[in-house]
């Protein structure tokens, strides 16, 4: 929780240093305020990192490698890191939509084209990895976890469009916040945003079910050597290679562990 709270602050501090920073330099506040606030997207990061760097401290216990049931992570912190992740995305997005929107020039009507083709290229694959992630890493309630992540990284964006954007005055706020200002448009976006997000997380949460022992595989494999993980993908080859040639009922030798162990014959 310490961590959290660390890499929460540094995010903040780091928001509004780039957000006065790109003022400063005459990018409009718009595409900075959304720039800085994409920053929040880092913070699973930046927790990660710092309990990392806790743990080579000197005196601290070593590093142990997790089972496969200690590498499942609870459905809590799959909920924030999402969130956190999916609205930096959104941001980021909204980025690219706000330098498309200064540099085309073009009417309002297209700034909104602008924004939710953006919105589609960007969110909605960032949507499906995270939700691959989670299909990957949830101990229980994946699908639950997708789904309020969904919900709550859309309605993030839209308070944070409400609340914070009128600090911000060029155009592209007030395109956006025009829209906004009616209710039942707010609510519209909202509803569209959690359907898509969730289809889209949904589908990669399954991906992602399909991959749990690949992922745990591959993390393995990073804390070997590279002459170990060699061995061990040399090992599987031989295994594969061996009930190959049992199922189809080949004659040859199936090498195994290094030993030579016949085929069995048919009849």
């Amino acid at each position: 929780m310490k961590n959290l709270a660390i890499a929460f602050v540094a995010a903040l501090l780091a928001c509004i240093g780039i957000s006065l920073a790109l003022t400063a330099l005459g990018v409009g506040k718009d595409v900075a305020g959304a720039s800085a606030t994409a920053l929040f997207g880092t913070i699973p990061f930046v927790r990660d990192s710092l309990d990392h760097l806790a743990n080579k401290r000197p005196g601290h216990s070593r590093h142990t490698i997790l089972t496969i049931g200690s590498y499942a992570l609870p459905a809590r912190r799959l909920l924030l890191y999402g969130i956190l992740l999916q609205y930096g995305i959104m941001q980021f997005s909204s980025v690219l939509a706000g330098v498309a929107i200064q540099v085309l020039d073009s009417s309002q009507q297209k700034n909104l084209a602008s924004i939710t083709i953006f919105s589609v290229l960007i969110n909605i694959p960032g949507m499906f990895l995270i939700g691959r992630w989670v299909g990957r890493r949830a101990a229980a309630s994946g699908v639950i976890t997708v789904l309020g992540i969904a919900v709550f990284a859309r309605l993030l964006g839209t308070i944070v469009d409400l609340v914070f954007l009128p600090f911000f005055s060029d155009s592209l706020a007030g395109d956006v916040l025009g829209e906004l200002s009616n209710f039942v448009t707010a609510a519209a976006q909202i509803g569209s945003g959690v359907i898509l997000f969730s289809a889209a997380g949904l589908l990669g949460y399954w991906r992602g079910t399909h991959q749990r022992l690949g992922s745990y595989i591959g993390y393995l494999l990073r804390n070997v050597s590279d002459e170990t993980r060699k061995a061990i993908v040399d090992l599987a080859f031989e295994e594969a290679e061996r009930e190959r040639l049992q199922l189809t009922g080949d004659a040859r030798i199936a090498p195994t562990h290094g030993m030579s162990i016949p085929a069995p014959t048919p009849g």
